[in-house]
């Protein structure tokens, strides 16, 4: 039975020694010495070494004077862990933003330890292997490090990683991340990455409201690099309201890069996003968003693809297993994707399992190289897989003046859907055919009778279609909804009043004509 002294000493090794009490703020300034005290505006260090050979405790902040640039980086290891309670701060004090001119060198580097909270400041690298803000955890044992917040951050010029949360050691990995109002751009291999050993091991990831951008990719290297937004390893994750564009031309790896995209990853969310002008120097990619190998139960929606190099909305799965099974891509927008490399802009590859796509539209009009498609479903490159025959509720279509593009079962690997003429399509179920509206608009903008090599639909069918039109305009012409934010914005406040109605095919893939800049 424990005595009264040893519950004292439990008490004070357990409570107080974690408690933010002595928790001190440091300042950094341009006016400062070393020499100082450092923990005060008016008694500040002048450089960041100071606070490199601190021991941090929970509460503590690193206060760098806003406006003033400091040469160096921080690094910090698990002798300097926070709390989710009581984190390590450090931020910029006065009005604006302070700078970190990390060199050669990471930015700021934590290793082994989490609980912190980084804010409000540019980081610049000189373009060596480094990264600016970077998290990386090697624990044995599956140790998951709790809370990272992130938010109002500037990194570019890194030869590696603009935001890097990163692990190589089984199933550890971080906890409770969220990124949010962050800028990325400039650097060579990745604008914001998670990454692990193992698939999904970092729990609860969530990036928002940020940019990637001109984030180049490596010369050489044999793997992608130069993708803007990276979900790698995460086990429940939501990538939101963030832009990636123009990433990815100096990648000359076989498997290229993505603006937005994810692998090895279950539960993850990726919506209300755009991802424009992202290439690939190599024979590959240059995607827009990518649901990439061992994805599962994941969810591609509410998002703006156009002008990429590769697909619009890719499905990949290389490895020979099953684990890329159960994700939607649904209420995406395509707008001239596949403008190298003949991709589509619904592109599935590999063995895919039980995939839903469905309610997204497609403008698509020529590109300079190359024969874009609509949709396109293959596995030609690897003959041992197959697709499984789910593969969700993507449109048959037929064109004025082509034979009717149905969908592929998965012995046809490798076949091209295209949507030719200028189509309004519905998605259907598995073994149906075409069912659209019979009138249309020709390029002049006047009715025209649409050639019916369809079949009629019954009198219940065009009563949903009459309703639909009212709704969402005269099936053929969306001149209410034109542009794709509208049409976004339209089915999210369609799907909020339960009038999206999947198993009937409300939604459409659309032709755009590029010269009119007109949907019909």
């Amino acid at each position: 039975m424990p005595t009264i002294r040893s519950a004292v000493a439990l008490l004070f090794l357990y409570g107080f020694a974690a408690s933010p009490a002595s928790a001190t703020d440091y300042y950094v300034s341009s006016g400062g010495n070393d020499a100082n005290a450092g923990t005060s505006a008016a008694s500040p260090w002048l450089t960041l070494a100071p606070v490199n050979a601190l021991a941090l405790v929970p509460g503590d902040r690193v206060l760098l004077r806003a406006g003033d640039t400091f040469f160096g980086g921080l690094s910090f290891d698990a002798e300097d862990a926070g709390s989710p309670a009581a984190p390590i701060v450090i931020t910029s004090y006065g009005a604006g933003r302070a700078a970190i001119y990390a060199g050669s060198g990471d930015g700021i580097s934590v290793y082994n330890a989490a609980g912190y909270e980084i804010s409000n400041l540019d980081l610049t690298g000189a373009g060596a292997w480094a990264s600016g803000i970077v998290f990386y955890n090697d624990l044995p044992g599956g140790v998951k490090l709790g809370y990272i917040r992130i938010d109002g951050v500037d990194v570019s010029g890194f030869g590696r990683d603009g935001i890097e949360i990163g692990a190589w050691s089984g199933s550890s990995g971080f906890r409770d991340v969220r990124i949010t109002n962050a800028s990325a751009h400039g650097n060579a291999r990745t604008g914001i990455i998670f990454y692990a050993q193992q698939p999904n091991t970092h729990e609860w990831a969530y990036i928002g409201f940020s940019r990637a951008f001109d984030n180049t990719g490596v010369i050489g290297a044999t793997v992608n690099t130069g993708s803007g937004i990276v979900f790698g390893g995460v086990n429940g994750g939501t990538i939101e309201r963030s832009v990636a564009h123009g990433n990815g031309r100096l990648c000359t790896a076989p498997a290229g890069p993505a603006g937005i995209w994810t692998y090895d990853s279950t539960a993850v969310v990726i919506q209300h996003n755009e991802s424009y002008g992202n290439l690939t120097g190599g024979p590959t990619d240059g995607d827009g968003f990518d649901l990439d190998q061992n994805v599962s139960s994941s969810v591609l929606q509410y998002n703006y693809s156009h002008d990429n190099a590769g697909a619009g909305y890719l499905l990949a799965q290389g490895p020979l297993n099953d684990n890329h099974r159960g994700n939607t891509v649904r209420y995406n927008i395509s707008q001239n994707d596949g403008r190298a490399n003949s991709y589509a802009a619904i592109e599935i590859w590999g063995r895919i399992v039980s995939a839903e796509v469905y309610g997204n539209t497609v403008y698509l009009s020529p590109a300079a190289s190359g024969t874009p498609g609509a949709v396109r479903i293959g596995n030609a490159s690897i003959p041992a897989k197959q697709h499984s025959r789910d593969h969700g509720r993507i449109a048959d279509c037929r064109g004025d003046h082509g034979p009717a593009c149905r969908r592929r079962r998965s012995s046809d690997s490798g076949k091209r859907l295209l949507v030719r003429g200028r189509n309004v399509v519905r998605p259907l179920g598995w073994d149906s055919v075409l069912v659209a509206g019979r009138l249309a608009r020709d390029g002049a903008g006047n009715r025209r009778r649409r050639r019916d090599g369809i079949r009629r639909r019954s009198a219940p069918e065009r009563h949903r279609g009459r309703r639909h039109a009212r709704r969402c305009g005269e099936a053929g012409d969306v001149g209410r909804v034109q542009a794709p934010e509208q049409l976004v914005a339209h089915r999210s406040r369609l799907e909020s009043r339960g009038e999206l109605r999947r198993e009937h095919g409300h939604h459409r893939f659309l032709r755009r004509d590029a010269a009119a800049g007109r949907g019909l």
